[in-house]
């Protein structure tokens, strides 16, 4: 009888320390964090139609929304094929303006994200390294041309100009520091924030995968934002790459991925926090998933966060359809998206 309740408890602390090992974070991005599980407000939000005038304003695949006076710029996609930028005028209602070629030409881009600074629209080409901007006030004259720089590092999943020399770049296959700042005149290249822990086995592509993140700039202060894809984690740095505050919340949610050499694969117990994000000099906007692989609207938002520069989080809006892209007029307090089910622009009002 004492060997058979011997070889139970035997049993049962393996499986304890299997089940502890199995838990064990394989990345822990930032310990000095300010954890939360609500927001202050909370509200839903709904969304009208922006009645287009035009077919060319019906998007194929928008990936990403910037409001520019009473413009939109769309970074829309149809693999291998089109023009990547369309100019959308909310005055018009209806598209002005189609450029940026898909192809490996001299003003072609074979992949595009994008961002605005000092009035001028920059163009990020992760396929090919480049770095392009065209001023906006050419574009709404009809009369622009692309001016391009090559990248030496590049192989960033997402970008910020932080002036019009400093390009920053997040998850760089080649180092395990979180932003990279990329002098596009010089080609230099510093390197600012480090996980406070992850395995020593990953691999540095699979570890910039599952720690894949949005980064922003403040318009008025250059204050950056990181907001990240598989964790509801918000930190925010100084314009020179020091460390400011952090929030984590509501939700807490580990990063749950399998590494392997090449990636981290997504399980079923991954769960997509942050799908796209916004600013402005006032707030930070994360649209919010929330859900695991395989289940409805992983690659979308039904939930807007809404948080201070300084990381206190302020609002959570529950949303009246799932989004995946959006941009926010500060002055009038409008959110503008494109609806997945309509085909069309829609419109939303910010308390």
């Amino acid at each position: 009888m004492f060997n058979k309740y011997l070889y139970i408890s035997i049993i049962a602390i393996l499986c304890m320390i299997y089940t502890s090992c199995q838990k064990e974070k394989n990345i822990v991005i930032n310990k000095s964090t300010i954890e939360f599980d609500k927001f202050h407000l909370e509200d839903s939000l709904f969304f009208t139609t922006i009645e287009a005038k035009d077919v060319d304003s019906v998007l194929y695949n928008p990936k990403k929304i910037l409001y520019h006076k009473n413009h939109l710029f769309v970074q829309d996609f149809k693999s291998g094929e089109g023009k990547h930028i369309k100019l959308f005028s909310l005055n018009d209602c209806k598209t002005i303006a189609s450029f940026a070629n898909y192809g490996n030409g001299p003003e072609e881009l074979l992949a595009c994200d994008m961002c605005i600074l000092n009035n001028n629209l920059w163009l990020y080409d992760l396929s090919q390294n480049t770095i392009h901007y065209v001023n906006i006030d050419s574009i709404l004259n009809n009369k622009f041309k692309l001016c391009k720089y090559n990248l030496n590092n590049g192989n960033y999943y997402s970008f910020a100009m932080l002036n019009d020399s400093i390009l920053l770049g997040t998850n760089n296959i080649n180092s395990d520091n979180k932003i990279s700042y990329e002098n596009i005149l010089t080609s230099s290249v510093v390197r600012k924030g480090i996980y406070d822990y992850y395995n020593e086995n990953i691999s540095l592509p699979a570890l910039n995968d599952a720690a894949r993140c949005y980064i922003k700039c403040n318009p008025k202060t250059n204050e950056i934002a990181l907001l990240y894809r598989y964790t509801d984690l918000l930190e925010i740095y100084m314009p020179n790459g020091d460390f400011k505050c952090s929030s984590y919340g509501p939700e807490r949610s580990d990063i749950m991925i399998h590494p392997t050499a090449e990636r981290a694969n997504k399980t079923k117990e991954t769960k997509k926090a942050f799908v796209n994000t916004y600013v402005t000099s006032q707030y930070i906007y994360a649209l919010y998933s929330g859900a695991k692989k395989g289940e409805e609207n992983w690659a979308n938002g039904t939930q807007l966060f809404v948080y201070s520069w300084n990381g206190e989080p302020i609002k959570k809006y529950h949303l009246s359809q799932p989004i995946y892209t959006f941009s926010v007029d500060e002055d009038k307090k409008i959110l503008y998206s494109y609806s997945l089910n309509e085909d069309t622009f829609i419109t939303a009002k910010l308390d």
